[in-house]
């Protein structure tokens, strides 16, 4: 496995910033591996619960059963976590998104994003 660094996304204070559910769901995919590695992510609807120093660690500290569809989408958001990762982000309205197994993916698409317009 690769190795990567995430600066940003993996301080606890960062953590803390990104709403719980949001944060939540985006692990979940991979619930299995955080809870054989000692972080038990808790339910959407519980408000708390979740160790945010614990998950700090681990994210700090990949080894070899880190799934390698979470590693690659934690560094997309590690580096979209900067004011030029976000302006890149604001610049292309031609992009589509999608869920995929480990997340929200960004691809370019033929046509322009319309806010209220169904996918």
């Amino acid at each position: 496995m690769a190795t990567f660094n995430l600066r940003r996304f993996s301080k606890p204070e960062m953590l803390r910033r990104i709403d719980r559910k949001h944060l939540i769901a985006f692990l979940e995919p991979h619930a299995a591996y955080f809870s054989a590695r000692g972080v038990e992510l808790p339910p959407v609807q519980q408000e708390d619960g979740l160790d945010y120093n614990a998950l700090s660690h681990l994210l700090l500290t990949p080894d070899s059963t880190t799934p390698d569809d979470l590693a690659e989408a934690l560094f997309y958001v590690n580096e979209v976590s900067t004011p030029e990762g976000f302006d890149s982000i604001q610049e292309t309205p031609h992009r589509q998104t999608w869920r995929s197994r480990s997340g929200w993916l960004t691809g370019k698409s033929s046509r322009r994003y319309t806010p209220n317009s169904s996918s």
